[in-house]
This record gives C-alpha cells, sequence and structure tokens, in this order.
C-alpha cells in the first residue's frame, strides 16, 4: 500500500488578490507617510489616512492570512516575502517610502491584523518630519533594520561568457518544466511562481 500525500488546491485567484492587496496597502503606507509629513495630525486628511492604512492593512491580513510585513532593498519591495507587484507608480511609491524609511534606519515594517487608528497613529508620528526610529515601541506594530549585506544578497549579478549562460538558463528552464510535469501528475494543478 502507497500513502498519497493530499494537498488542498489553492483557491484560483487568491494569491493574485493579496498580492493586489498588498500592493494597496503599501500604497496607503506611503500616502500615510505623505499626510504626517504635510499636515497637523488634527487635520481630516490626515484622520481620514489612518483609517485607510488600517482599513487596507486588516484587508491585507484577511485576504493573505497573515500579518502584513513589507522589506525595502536597494532595488526591490517585498511585501509577506513576495516581490511587490503593481503598475510603475506603486513601484515609485514604494521606493521613495523605503528612501524615507532608510534616512530613519528601517527597512522593514511588520504590521499584525490586530492593528488600530491609534496604531497607525503611533506609526504615522514616526513617518513625520524629524522622527527617528530608536523611540518607536508598539505591540502591534514592530519596525526594524535589515542588514545591508541580507538587503542586497542576489542582487549581484554573476558575470558568466554568453554560452554558459544559455547553457544555464536551459538547465533552469527543464528543471522547472520537469517539477511542474511530476506536480500535475501528483493531481496537484496550481502553476508555480517558477514557470512564469
Amino acid at each position: 500500500m502507497t500513502m498519497r500525500l493530499e494537498v488542498t488546491p489553492e483557491e484560483p485567484g487568491r494569491r493574485e488578490q493579496t498580492l493586489d492587496a498588498g500592493a494597496e496597502t503599501v500604497v496607503a503606507l506611503y500616502r500615510l507617510a505623505r499626510v504626517a509629513q504635510m499636515h497637523d495630525p488634527s487635520n481630516q486628511a490626515y484622520q481620514r489616512q489612518i483609517e485607510q492604512t488600517e482599513q487596507a492593512v486588516v484587508d491585507y491580513c484577511g485576504r493573505a492570512g497573515r500579518f502584513f510585513s513589507v522589506l525595502f532593498t536597494p532595488s526591490a519591495t517585498f511585501v509577506g516575502g513576495e516581490l511587490l507587484r503593481g503598475p510603475r507608480g506603486t513601484e515609485d511609491f514604494a521606493a521613495e517610502l523605503g528612501t524615507l524609511l532608510e534616512a530613519r534606519g528601517i527597512s522593514e515594517i511588520i504590521i499584525t491584523r490586530e492593528v488600530t487608528p491609534e496604531d497607525i497613529f503611533e506609526l504615522s508620528r514616526l513617518l513625520a518630519p524629524g522622527a527617528q526610529a530608536g523611540a518607536f515601541q508598539n505591540a502591534r506594530i514592530r519596525v526594524r533594520s535589515v542588514e545591508d549585506t541580507a538587503r542586497a544578497r542576489g542582487l549581484v549579478v554573476e558575470h558568466l561568457p554568453i554560452d554558459n549562460h544559455i547553457a544555464r538558463t536551459y538547465g533552469e528552464a527543464i528543471v522547472a518544466v520537469r517539477r511542474l510535469f511530476d506536480e500535475l501528475l501528483a493531481g496537484r494543478y496550481v502553476l508555480p511562481p517558477r514557470i512564469k
């Protein structure tokens, strides 16, 4: 008797919805940073952006089934461990937010699903001009610096002769397709991201 591992198929479209919600949350954080730099906390636009940011985080956590995390690296932004996906404007907003946070010694923000508007307000004060991350303490929002070597990992491009580069790419493609066929034979019909 052979045992077969039963894998529950991923809900169609859930990953895309999660990626979209992650991009929306990054944009909401960028807008929160802009409002915090230009307005007084008593301003209506400021209060409205706090609520919108909190709602975006809660929506992301609900769709993803986990906390929200965003990591800013020199050339990319990762939400929940996946590359940020969105229109060019979203990438520009993320890059600008990453630069703002880097000036405060922050490269990663982690927010739990239990976040409240008061927590988002505390985060907004960290994004205001002149604020420093050292004094920021919150049970539902964590900010931290990630070592530059870890943030830049994988960004160094290996320079190979063209023949070796073609052979390596071909080999990686063959392995990816073989794994896909193995998954299909096992009855798992989720297209892995590496196939794209």
